[in-house]
């Protein structure tokens, strides 16, 4: 019972509005235009009202997350597999505009079995978001087999700063995606229209899995960009603005404990033996 989760997080406890952020020197910080949130319950003759704008604890924003779930508000707010097949019997375009939307959102997220109902039913995955492709903004493996088995470019072209899709993987430190692409015969060094490869955003990312997978298949760690940046310098920007981040942390900012142990990884992987 929902009553539970309520319970389990001292519901009653909460502050009854969350506006700010509150900064480690004590300070607030205000922000504006975001969804305001708004839970309540009533347990005998107590009654809570909890108000979410910003800066909420984590465990309000689980238990929001799961009442979404249970009352199933998914399929009112963007859609849910079961959604799609009905309104395809109903006579639904699924490669109409709103169809199309509704795809990339759903490949935006991650949502495999979403997007899995959508190729069912027959949607094009060569749906362009603007001027790049469905594969380039697609999240999760799983999303990007999908995708794959229904005849998405892996190697979709670069456009503006967008790179292809096993760029966006990268970026996005999905090694898992990354594999998926290159069995599926991505180019590993394929380019952004400034020159950024794969292995420059998994250094910048920082995570040393999804270097070690792009080396071994072969990427180059010596390519450079069009500013003349490789991989390696990729590590050293990321790596100097984590240690900032843990010295002086934003508001927003979520600074990883073991930032410098993965950089130190990565740099390991990428310099040449005998050379600092």
């Amino acid at each position: 019972m929902l009553a539970r989760e309520f319970t389990k997080i001292d519901y009653f406890a909460l502050d009854d509005k969350y506006a700010t952020i509150k900064n480690p020197d004590g300070t607030e910080s205000f922000v504006t235009d975001l969804p305001t949130i708004t839970t309540s319950i009533t347990l005998g003759s107590k009654y809570k009202r909890v108000v979410d704008y910003v800066g909420a604890p984590r465990k309000l924003r689980e238990l929001e997350h799961r009442i979404d779930e249970v009352a199933g508000s998914k399929r009112w707010v963007s859609i849910d597999a079961v959604t799609v097949h009905e309104k395809c019997r109903q006579g639904w375009d699924i490669n109409g505009k709103e169809a199309r939307q509704l795809l990339t959102d759903a490949s935006r997220v991650g949502d495999a079995e979403v997007v899995s109902a959508f190729i069912a039913e027959g949607a094009t995955t060569k749906v362009q978001v603007g001027e790049i492709s469905l594969l380039q903004i697609a999240r999760g493996a799983e999303v990007v087999r999908l995708l794959i088995s229904a005849g998405a470019d892996v190697n979709s072209p670069a456009v503006n700063q967008t790179g292809p899709p096993i760029v966006q993987a990268a970026e996005y430190g999905d090694t898992d995606s990354i594999r998926a692409l290159i069995d599926a015969g991505a180019r590993v060094n394929g380019k952004s229209a400034d020159g950024v490869t794969a292995l420059m955003m998994a250094a910048q990312s920082g995570i040393p899995a999804s270097v070690r997978l792009l080396l071994s298949a072969g990427a180059e760690a010596g390519a450079k960009d069009s500013y003349g940046e490789a991989a390696l310098d990729y590590m050293r920007h990321a790596e100097q603005s984590c240690i900032e981040e843990q010295r002086h942390p934003s508001p927003f900012s979520d600074p990883k404990s073991d930032c410098q142990t993965r950089y130190t990884q990565i740099r390991e992987l990428l310099t040449p033996v005998g050379k600092p």
